[in-house]
C-alpha cells in the first residue's frame, strides 16, 4: 500500500510538472525502503546513470532534434537530469 502510494503521488507530481514535488518525494528517507534496496542502488540508478547521460546528451541534441524520455526519478534535485543539463547552460522549459 505504501508504494503504491507514493508511485501515486511520483504520477502526480509528474503530470502536473511538479518538480520540487517530485524531490521531496525522492529525498525523504521514510521513502526509500520502497524506492531504493540501499544507498549505493540509489547512487548507481540516479546519481551516476543521470551524471553519464548529462554528459552524453549535449553531443546527440547537437546534429539533430531529440526527444529524450527520461523517468520520473531522473528528472529532480540537484544529481538529477534537468538540473546538470542547466549546469551545463541549457534552458529547461516543460512542454505543454
Amino acid at each position: 500500500d505504501e508504494m503504491m502510494a507514493i508511485n501515486q503521488n511520483l504520477f502526480n507530481a509528474y503530470m502536473t510538472q511538479d518538480i520540487a514535488c517530485i524531490n521531496n518525494i525522492l529525498t525523504n528517507r521514510h521513502n526509500w525502503p520502497y524506492l531504493f534496496p540501499s544507498k549505493s542502488v540509489y547512487k548507481k540508478i540516479l546519481t551516476t546513470r543521470d551524471a553519464t547521460w548529462a554528459r552524453q546528451m549535449p553531443t546527440i541534441m547537437r546534429d539533430k532534434s531529440t526527444f529524450f524520455f527520461v523517468g520520473v526519478y531522473h528528472l529532480a534535485g540537484k544529481p538529477g537530469v534537468l538540473n546538470l543539463l542547466r549546469k551545463q547552460g541549457f534552458t529547461i522549459e516543460p512542454v505543454q
